[in-house]
Formats: structure tokens, sequence, C-alpha cells
């Protein structure tokens, strides 16, 4: 039968990669934007916001304050790249040990006292759950199941 065997290997290679790119899909280690944009007007004390932010996203697994000043924030967060999955996947049962590989991402909130409101502005990468906490501080509420 003609491609039989050819056949074969193309789907035993596609089905490995299929996975991963559902795996990246739906991870989420992926960085993130907030819902304004880049930058979010904050009612209220601006300062209290911003010590108020650090302390949800410390709780957040994986992520660490690196820096906290009166006007700063900076984030480091630990995450897989996607290329990490595909090697696991590839090369098991040794592909495992690329589990191991994590990278350090930093964001940054910076709060900007150039007018009424105060505003901070994001730069850098940040998760998903770094931004889902800083959007649902920005609406007013408090986090719940950070």
């Amino acid at each position: 039968m003609p491609g039989g065997p050819e056949l074969i290997i193309i789907a035993v290679l596609a089905i490995p990669i299929a996975i991963v790119l559902l795996i990246m899909a739906l991870s989420g280690s992926r960085t993130a934007v907030p819902n304004s944009g880049g930058t979010i007007a904050l009612s209220g004390d601006a300062r209290t916001w911003l010590e108020l932010i650090a302390i949800d996203i410390h709780q957040l697994n994986g992520h660490h304050i690196e820096w906290l000043s009166a006007d700063v924030i900076q984030v480091s967060w630990r995450h897989r790249s996607g290329w990490v999955f595909i090697v696991a996947i590839i090369l098991f049962p040794f592909g495992l040990l690329a589990l191991l590989f994590t990278v350090t991402s930093y964001g940054t909130i910076v709060l900007v006292h150039d007018g009424s409101p105060s505003t901070i502005r994001l730069g850098g990468e940040m998760s998903n759950a770094a931004i889902d906490a800083i959007n649902v501080r920005a609406a007013g509420a408090v986090p719940t199941n950070v």
C-alpha cells in the first residue's frame, strides 16, 4: 500500500504536536494585558491600592515581589515555555527532564501622579493570574480566591 509507513510516522508525530498546542492554548503561564490595555485609573488612595495589589500578587503561586517602593512594584513569576512540553513528549521518558526548565519573567506596576485620579501603568510581562488580580482590584472589588 503506497504511503502506509509514512502515514503512520506522520500520525505518530502529529499527535504529540497537537497535544502540545492544546496545552499551550489552555495554559495559564502565558503573558497577559489588563482590561484597560496598560493604564488603569484609580479611585481613592493610590498608594494604599498599590500596597493591596502587592499583597494580592504575592499570594499567587510562583509570584514574588522583587521591588516595592511608594510608587513602583516589580513582580517576577516563574513559568514553563511552550517548547518544554514538546521536548518532554517527543523525547519521552528522558524528555521529562525538560520539565525542570523554567523561565523567570518580570513585570512592573508604576503609580503615576500626573493628574486626578492617579493612574498605574503596567510594563513587562505578567501572568494571567496577576492581571486578573489587578483587574479585580481596579474594579473596586476585593479578590476572594486568588
